[in-house]
């Protein structure tokens, strides 16, 4: 440890005087250490300020502070006249307190008038950085300046040597992120939006192949747009070692066709640096900016040096110093490293590599649990190779968001250091393979028992995904309100992780099953903070299936113009990104939109090319055509066999071929695939049937009115349709009696009453009830039959 006392000989009589002039000496000085990473303790008249030997470049921070010292002394000598600054390293094996080890050993030495002491321990560890005289007849030696003094150089932006921009390849995550860097380097950042969203997502997957192909497209045309907007003639290449040059000139001359590239090798430093002459603190930070050249992007240098306790002025000082050595060939760019001598730095250091790979990996992991990283198999990687502790939760975490936990959780089992979660993951996994084999007991005895180890363990992404399965069988046993409280609490864990995709999809998730129970208020509510969370997250394809969602709340309160709006938003949103199953899904649904508005014609035109492709489309065509009154005419129209036909986009993250699919099947586990899309097809193909084309009406509205019942207990927010048009088919035979017609009419209108009562808005729940076409004509015959 570096010890720095500072005591001004008359302070008593200075502070009566000149009070501010020792106020704000002590002040500068508590600056300097608080710059320099050094602790300060005040003492009668004066301080001593610590320098530790566990913190990296201690003695060049130390020998920084010596010349903000002297030059406040000098700022301050018209009243500061007399002092005493005396640094020397001591150590606190002895008494176990440094400054009484520090006072004991100067009790009886005499010290000069003036001048910048250091003492004889301190000496060679400060030789390298400053130049001193020996002081006669005193073990001391006076400090007359640091070596290398700060270079006032003019600001260039930081475009390197050259005054071109700079690009490097070594160490770097990848070629994209070493064009990102080159960007910050150059003091140019993505205008906020899109761009700069884009890179902050890019970044969050930095370890991460690939990272999303509409982010890096993003991050690549802001880039290309950045470069094509400056000056500079040529883009230089300053790498360290020629054999990396070739693909990342391949790379940007792919993507940057306009720029021409040069090779800046005659401008690096000389491949033979002496790093004898190197000071150990000196090695431990080179060691950290070469290490962290392939985990850290140039802009996060200042911040790690900062949680390091090392501000911009000492990495500015730093950078001069390095360059002084040849270890750098440029000062002010703190990536222009001499890689030629990598190896050589690392053999140097031997196993004090060990500690300084913690220092980056602590750096890491809290960029991960302030949410800046997510938690992918890649970041693991990283942090694996930095030597840091792995705690079980992040493994977890990992395993999860890798998509297929059931095939790594083999591989990953070594690196659990408890058993217990180990375990815990096999059984989670066991019941979510019981939960699709249909084994739903079992599968939620499971789950439980998982989630109370999880919760134990205090493992929050354990507990996250325990909860998330619990609420799908909720939902699968009819419990659509539990199924919701266990999807907020699953939430509260999402979001205290930072886990940026679960989060979404949990709220998408809630929203969903806010509709499908029923209560549209807060499915409504919900829509706002989704958009949010898309555009944080450029989630193109969750913003699609949010603007489906806002469409079909508007619609099934009879808001038809605007659910129409929102369907033409998804086609515009699916079309922005190529994803043509979702375009023709949002048409089919305008079209349907469009129908409700008694625009007949029009709506048949829209729905005939939709047909094939969207799962409802042709029911939408026999609803559009029962609503009209006219039948389809030179169509045969298919039996349900079609809708099964219509094949799911297997290049998306949904299932684009119905809304339902990507709603009310898949917030459900162990429905159906295409329950709720055959139900309607079958019922309103059965109607049609007898309506136009003359079938059974008795057994088309038993067959109907049994879907419908089947409809219900599923949660079927179409149910009350269905034994609508079971009552409607009933009414039009003679053969039906009175009695039976009312049950039936009654069980519509009970499903209809029973979702109207989880809408808390009272506006909301009379436009639900009165507005929409199938719920107006109900809500009218049960008026008609004395049923209100």
């Amino acid at each position: 440890m570096l010890l720095l006392y500072v005591q001004l000989r008359y302070h008593r009589q200075l502070s009566i005087i000149s009070p501010a002039v020792v106020t704000s000496f002590f002040d500068v000085l508590s600056d300097s250490a608080s710059r320099n990473g050094g602790t300060e303790q005040s003492l009668p008249g004066g301080a001593v300020y610590r320098f530790s030997a566990d913190s990296v470049g201690y003695v060049f921070a130390a020998s920084r502070m010596l010349s903000d010292v002297a030059e406040e002394l000098k700022r301050q000598s018209h009243r500061i006249r007399e002092y005493l600054v005396l640094i020397d390293s001591v150590s606190s094996a002895e008494s176990g307190d440094p400054l009484q080890d520090y006072g004991v050993r100067y009790k009886n030495v005499p010290f000069p008038d003036t001048g910048i002491l250091i003492g004889p321990e301190a000496v060679t560890l400060l030789s390298p950085y400053t130049l001193h005289k020996p002081v006669p007849q005193t073990p001391f030696v006076r400090w007359e300046g640091n070596r290398i003094a700060p270079v006032s150089d003019p600001d260039r932006g930081g475009l390197g040597t050259s005054g071109s921009l700079t690009i490097y390849g070594s160490g770097a995550v990848d070629e994209l992120s070493s064009v990102l860097d080159m960007l910050e380097l150059a003091g140019i950042e993505p205008p906020e939006g899109t761009e700069s969203t884009a890179v902050r997502l890019y970044k969050s997957f930095r370890y991460e192949e690939p990272k999303g192909e509409y982010i890096a497209e993003t991050v690549t045309a802001w880039a290309r747009s950045a470069l094509g907007s400056l000056p500079a003639q040529r883009l230089p290449l300053r790498i360290g070692t020629e054999a990396n040059t070739g693909g990342i000139f391949q790379w940007v001359s792919s993507r940057f066709p306009a720029l021409s590239l040069e090779p800046l090798s005659g401008e690096l430093p000389p491949p033979r640096a002496n790093l004898d002459s190197v000071p150990p603190d000196m090695l431990d930070m080179a060691y950290l900016l070469f290490r962290s050249s392939a985990y850290l992007y140039a802009k996060e240098l200042p911040l790690f040096f900062a949680s390091l306790g090392r501000n911009e002025d000492f990495l500015s000082a730093l950078g001069h110093w390095l360059a002084s050595v040849e270890l750098l060939s440029d000062p002010r760019d703190l990536r222009s490293l001499n890689y030629s001598v990598w190896d050589r730095l690392r053999d140097r250091l031997g196993s004090r590599c060990v500690a300084l790979d913690l220092l980056l990996a602590d750096f890491i992991w809290n960029a991960y649990v302030k949410g800046e990283l997510q938690p992918t198999f890649s970041l693991l990687g990283a942090l694996q190779e930095l030597g840091f502790k792995i705690p079980d939760e992040f493994l977890v975490a990992c395993l999860y968001h890798g998509g297929n936990p059931a095939e790594e959780i083999q591989r990953m089992a070594p690196l659990f250091a408890a058993a217990g979660l180990y375990e815990a993951v096999l059984a989670l996994e066991r019941a979510r393979k019981a939960f699709s084999d249909g084994a739903e007991a079992d599968a939620l005895a499971l789950a439980r028992d998982v989630l109370h180890r999880f919760q134990k363990a205090g493992v929050p992404a354990g507990e996250y995904h325990a909860l998330r399965l619990i609420s799908e069988l909720s939902r699968n046993r009819g419990k659509g309100g539990e199924a919701v409280s266990y999807l907020e609490y699953a939430l509260e864990n999402a979001e205290r992780i930072h886990d940026n995709a679960f989060t979404l999809d949990t709220r998408y998730t809630l929203a969903v099953l806010q509709y499908v129970n029923g209560d549209l208020s807060k499915a409504r509510s919900s829509l706002g903070t989704l958009e949010r969370l898309c555009a944080a997250n450029l989630d193109r394809e969750t913003e699609i299936a949010v603007a489906l969602l806002a469409g079909r709340i508007s619609f099934d309160l009879g808001d038809y113009p605007q659910a129409a709006s929102h369907f033409q938003r998804v086609g515009s949103l699916a079309a922005g990104i190529g994803l043509q199953e979702a375009v023709m899904l949002g048409k089919a649904w305008y079209a349907r939109a469009v129908a409700h508005q008694h625009r007949y014609l029009q709506a048949l035109e829209l729905l005939s090319p939709c047909a094939e492709s969207v799962a409802e489309g042709w029911a939408f065509l026999l609803e559009a055509s029962i609503l009209s009154g006219k039948p389809l005419s030179g169509r045969d129209i298919p039996d349900v066999s079609h809708v099964l036909s219509v094949r799911p986009c297997e290049s998306s993250r949904y299932d684009w071929s119905s809304a339902f699919s990507i709603m009310e099947d898949a917030r459900r586990g162990g429905a159906t695939p295409g329950g709720c899309v055959l139900r309607m097809h079958e019922a309103l193909y059965r109607y049609y049937r007898s309506f136009f084309l003359g079938a059974d009406g008795a057994d088309e509205a038993v067959f109907i009115g049994e879907l419908a019942r089947r409809a219900s207990e599923n949660g079927d927010v179409f149910s009350q349709v269905y034994f609508y048009l079971a009552f409607l088919l009933g009414s039009s035979r003679e053969s039906t009696g009175k009695t039976e017609l009312l049950s039936i009419l009654s069980r519509a209108f009970k499903q209809l009453q029973n979702r109207a009562a989880f809408i808390s808005d009272v506006t909301l729940r009379e436009a639900f009830l009165q507005n929409p076409t199938w719920n107006n004509r109900l809500y009218r015959s049960a008026r008609e039959n004395k049923l209100i």
